[in-house]
């Protein structure tokens, strides 16, 4: 899954993203990256067009995303009693 990055919206250093795990959606500010060269070491580079080439991503969480889960129960009690 390429989450919309490709050679049009690239991930650069200090852009913005939206992250997320198993419990909650962060926005964070890429604060680096890191790619495994063909030597075998990491280094850090500047964009990205393709998230599996990278190896970590660093960022600096500003915001938890609270997001509200609507359940569909039918209601018990009847408004026209």
């Amino acid at each position: 899954m390429t989450k919309n990055v490709n050679s049009i919206f690239q991930v650069t250093l200090s852009n913005f993203v939206i992250m997320r795990n198993d419990s909650r959606m962060y926005i964070g500010k890429v604060l680096d990256m890191y790619k495994k060269g063909s030597s075998g070491r990491y280094g850090s580079v500047t964009s990205s067009t393709n998230l599996a080439e990278l190896q970590a991503i660093s960022l600096l969480v500003y915001l938890p995303l609270l997001t509200v889960r609507i359940l569909n129960r039918r209601s018990s009690h009847s408004l026209s009693n």
